[in-house]
């Protein structure tokens, strides 16, 4: 299901080993890439990793996706470390899973003591370009996707002159028809929309019928 958004994950991972490989690996030893599919599917997490780990023989996981909380209590019984782009869940910010980290950067929110700490660049800029009613989407199956849209409403009350008009969060992960979401959307007023998504789903929410629309606040 998130697929368009983490497909191209492993081309990327294999390019760095390469590049390590060709500096002689770690410590002498080459680094063998072995890729998993989750299927986007917490269960499917577990299991996938359940096999790298005990029958593939993997020292360490790099999880490209939004549900790698779930392997959360193998990995950390039995001591691998675990890189991702997505801290999405609890377990990264508390302890004993001190063999959690993540990569990410940018504007995305600091995880500290199971506590969330977000900034207002989002906010400031959904000001600046006029918005000052927001609707915010959110995938139901995962609170990572929620947590994310309810600190910009937390940000957005810092800075000011934006309110919330429309919250949705049982958006079907990987959806891609959001007409009855607009819809909605455009009758409450609002004129910001913000959701947290893969790639299909951000696209498409971007692309409503024209009639659906018409008319709303730009």
């Amino acid at each position: 299901m998130a697929s368009s958004t983490f497909a191209d994950g492993p081309g990327g991972a294999l390019a760095r080993i390469d590049l390590q490989n060709a500096r002689g690996g770690v410590h002498g030893h080459p680094i063998k890439l072995v890729v998993a599919d989750d299927g986007s599917n917490p269960t499917q997490v577990v299991t996938a990793t359940e096999d790298l780990v005990e029958d593939k023989g993997a020292v360490g996981v790099i999880m490209d996706g939004a549900f790698g909380y779930a392997a959360a209590n193998f990995t950390h019984a039995h001591g691998v470390p675990v890189t991702t782009d997505c801290p999405c869940g609890p377990e990264f910010s508390q302890l004993p899973y001190t063999n959690l980290f993540s990569y990410t950067g940018g504007g995305s929110p600091t995880i500290f003591h199971g506590l969330m700490y977000t900034n207002t660049i989002d906010a400031k800029f959904l000001k600046e370009i006029g918005v000052t009613k927001l609707a915010g989407l959110g995938y139901g199956i995962s609170a990572a996707s929620q947590d994310s849209v309810k600190l910009l409403y937390g940000a957005i009350k810092k800075v000011g002159g934006i309110s919330s008009c429309y919250t949705n969060y049982s958006i079907p992960f990987g959806a891609v028809d959001f007409t009855a979401a607009a819809l909605q959307i455009k009758s409450a007023g609002c004129n910001g929309v913000v959701g947290s998504f893969v790639d299909d789903s951000d696209v498409a929410q971007l692309s409503p019928p024209e009639w659906c629309m018409r008319d709303s606040p730009t």
